[in-house]
């Protein structure tokens, strides 16, 4: 698709609409027609905006044997609205919705999610609802103003009822340690996350590296009086650690304000009794074992380096101790689009507190994209479908919904949705997603933030990304956290 516009920096937010329509073609920006050889045309797109009014014309062409393009299709969208003061984020989203109505008629298409492109949709819910303080209005004003299907809409209001009970305040503070380690590298995955056995002789200084910055950022927290509410130990693969291991980075962590303490043992092949006795000695009360698929085809595909039957005899195991667990299931995996029911049905059957339902994203960068084991819209409507059928059973088995994200090139431009049986939410995972509290993050690409509720503002310092340059210059990562921190 060509798109000629007066309104070359909404360009990103123009892209991020139009994708969804057309994922596998090429799309080019220009403010004339002429930048364009006519006869690339196939798909053209013109976005006209003069502040109040938003004119969006789509064209279809055909070539015929001489060469000679031919008009055959014209869609033709006016947006006008009128408010006293127009600035920049209200035209260039008056400008994405004009975009989605002419695309969506043009295509014959209804996105799920709408006009959102976003990858947080349940803040934009939350926004209606503090000011209307009504979850019926709200749900009527996502379908209204942003074309969102009713069911994605009333998701969304089922996830706020969750999210309610949650305090925010500026003194509240969540801890998060980063362990950038994994058996295997899952052919989806982008994650910046290394094959331990391949870097083995960086891990204990990594670790030695870690508990300095964790260190460092207690005294900031007992400096600065603020009250730490949940833990949250991620990866990678944290329990791709020794018991060993884990009990030196575990030892550094006492909070006795913390309501929830969680560490990923996300891969089954990697849970032993004496680190499930680590985890449960230090009052670790959440972890996840995540099957992804039960499917042993579909693991073999992703390189995962366990079987299904590992995935339950793992759970067994932990269920000897009183963790609260999740289970990671995808949408949309190689070989699963038939089978996803059936690991649905198994995940249920065990009964686990939580159950995240992912889509599959097609990560530029991932194995699975570039080896073109399959194309994004192959498989688009059984994943639809999958999705739909998991929320009923779900549903059913009394699972709620109660946070949810969305990534890019998700297949059927659809979500992640964490499920959770009553009062099991991870609030973590909600303050995290829903900026609700400050995260002080050590690790390398570990992400601090620190929330000013009152102004509405959020400001950020991430540390460096691979784990030589975070040994190497931890220094300056103790400095970035006492900036974001100071005051």
């Amino acid at each position: 698709m060509r798109i000629i516009t007066n309104k070359e920096e909404y360009f990103y937010d123009f892209f991020q609409q139009i994708h969804p329509f057309i994922p596998n073609e090429e799309i080019k920006i220009a403010n004339d027609l002429d930048a364009f050889d006519k006869y690339e045309l196939v798909h053209y797109l013109e976005v006209e905006d003069d502040t109040y009014t938003n004119f969006v014309t789509i064209c279809e062409f055909v070539e015929n044997e001489n060469k000679v393009k031919k008009k055959i299709r014209q869609s033709t969208f006016c947006r006008q609205d009128i408010l006293p003061i127009k600035t920049d984020k209200y035209i260039k989203r008056t400008c994405k919705l004009a975009i989605y109505s002419a695309l969506s008629e043009f295509f014959n298409v209804k996105m799920p999610w709408g006009a959102l492109t976003g990858v947080r949709p349940t803040k934009m819910a939350l926004d209606y609802y503090n000011q209307c303080n009504d979850l019926i209005e709200t749900k009527n004003s996502l379908v209204n103003d942003y074309f969102l299907q009713p069911n994605k809409a009333q998701l969304l209001v089922d996830i706020i009822k969750n999210q309610l009970p949650i305090n925010i305040d500026d003194n509240f503070v969540d801890f998060y340690v980063h362990i950038p380690f994994c058996t295997t590298r899952c052919s989806y995955c982008t994650f910046l996350s290394s094959e331990i056995d391949k870097v083995k002789e960086l891990v204990d200084p990594y670790i030695d590296t870690l508990i300095e910055e964790i260190k460092f950022a207690k005294s900031l927290i007992k400096a600065k009086k603020y009250t730490v509410k949940n833990i949250y130990i991620g990866g990678g693969t944290p329990t791709s650690l020794s018991a060993t291991q884990l009990d030196k980075i575990l030892n550094e962590l006492h909070f006795a304000t913390a309501n929830e303490f969680t560490v990923e043992a996300g891969r089954p092949d990697t849970i032993t009794k004496d680190k499930l006795e680590v985890l449960n000695n230090y009052k670790v009360n959440r972890i996840s074992i995540n099957p992804q698929t039960f499917n042993e085809q579909a693991l073999k595909a992703i390189g995962r380096a366990h079987t299904a039957k590992q995935v339950i005899s793992a759970y067994e195991l932990a269920r000897n101790y009183p963790f609260i667990i999740n289970m990671d299931l995808i949408v949309g995996l190689p070989y699963d689009e038939n089978l996803f029911p059936l690991s649905l049905e198994k995940a249920i059957a065990l009964q686990p507190e939580n159950i995240t339902v992912h889509t599959l994203s097609f990560k530029t960068k991932s194995p699975l994209t570039q080896q073109g084991v399959f194309n994004v819209t192959d498989n688009s409507d059984k994943v639809a479908q999958n999705v739909d059928f998991a929320e009923h059973k779900l549903t059913m088995a009394n699972y709620t919904p109660y946070y949810l994200y969305r990534q890019k090139n998700m297949v059927s431009n659809l979500e992640n949705i964490g499920y959770c049986k009553p009062n099991t939410q991870c609030h973590f995972n909600i303050n995290s997603m829903e900026d609700f509290s400050s995260i002080i993050a050590c690790g390398a690409n570990a992400i601090s933030k620190r929330l000013f509720a009152s102004e509405n503002r959020i400001e950020r310092a991430a540390n460096v990304k691979d784990i030589i340059s975070y040994i190497n210059r931890i220094d300056e990562m103790l400095e970035r956290k006492s900036v974001l921190f100071k005051d």
